[in-house]
């Protein structure tokens, strides 16, 4: 467990350097109630001890175990993970934990869109999580216009998304969040951001961060958004930063420097913020969290 925890924030850490003062991270492939409460809780006691803020996400809506079908894991989800995660959170534990989570696909491997439509209903009705989820990633499916209809705070991936799905979501103002290290690694043909953005859509930039999209750099994230989406810098620094808090639920109080909100700042070596590929700790001179220094090239935490 010391080894374990270690690592953990280790890996945190590396995240402050890379110049991240936020993130969400993820339940996900538990598969049973008891693993994905410990997840949520693991997320939960690291975000009380790191300087980096940390935001839970209840994802148990991931997959299904080989010895299940999607009525039976949604039943699961609905009637054992989500009330226990809304018991959890009216003793005090699990404060960290704020949104839920599916994964929205077709594929046997997967929980169809009308029970996926139900497990986050459910999360919002019973625990108070709000919705934000992955949708149209792999297939053209709806899940664009179901989420619109259930008024997501945001939907990641996106990269099939239909013109009647962005519509919808520029009617429910729900956010865009585009993980373009996914995009990259997995050889996807990304949707074009210019389309979402002149539909009137809120574009937020995000990692995906996981064993098989393992990058953290947010000026990487930038510099793809720019050269791989044609969004212009101004639209890349906004979605990077103030949209990217709206979509986790931070609109107000983060991803802005303006009075009232907290100080959470990266200064990088502007000149070549986005123009370089690579290297961001060359980039980032150092990274604010909440008024107080959690790097600097001169005092590494």
């Amino acid at each position: 467990m010391k080894e374990t925890r270690e690592a953990s924030e280790e890996l945190l850490a590396t995240f402050d350097v890379s110049g991240n003062t936020t993130l969400e991270a993820k339940s996900g492939y538990g598969l049973n109630t008891d693993s994905e409460l410990k997840m949520l809780n693991v997320i939960d006691m690291a975000a009380t001890y790191m300087p980096i803020e940390i935001i839970g996400t209840f994802c148990g809506g991931h997959a299904i175990p080989v010895n299940s079908d999607e009525k039976k894991q949604t039943a699961m989800i609905i009637d054992e993970m989500i009330p226990e995660i809304a018991k959890q959170k009216r003793e005090g534990r699990l404060k960290s934990v704020e949104n839920i989570d599916v994964f929205c696909e077709k594929n046997s491997l997967f929980i169809e869109i009308t029970f996926n439509k139900k497990i986050l209903e459910a999360g919002k009705d019973i625990a108070g999580l709000e919705i934000m989820f992955h949708a149209e990633e792999l297939h053209r499916i709806g899940g664009a216009e179901m989420g619109a209809s259930i008024h997501a705070r945001s939907m990641s991936h996106l990269e099939h998304v239909s013109d009647e799905g962005i519509k919808a979501m520029t009617n429910s103002g729900t956010a865009a969040i585009l993980l373009l290290t996914t995009v990259f690694t997995l050889r996807l043909q990304p949707r074009p951001a210019r389309q979402i953005i002149e539909q009137g859509v809120m574009v937020a930039l995000g990692s995906a961060f996981n064993p098989n999209a393992y990058c953290m750099s947010m000026p990487m994230f930038i510099h793809l958004a720019c050269i791989n989406m044609k969004m212009s810098m101004s639209e890349a620094l906004v979605a990077a930063t103030i949209n990217a808090a709206y979509a986790l639920g931070r609109g107000k109080t983060h991803g802005a420097l303006t009075v009232g909100r907290r100080i959470d700042y990266r200064y990088p070596k502007w000149e070549h913020l986005i123009y370089q590929v690579g290297c961001h700790n060359s980039i980032i001179k150092s990274v604010i969290k909440n008024g107080d220094v959690v790097y600097s090239e001169r005092c590494t935490p």
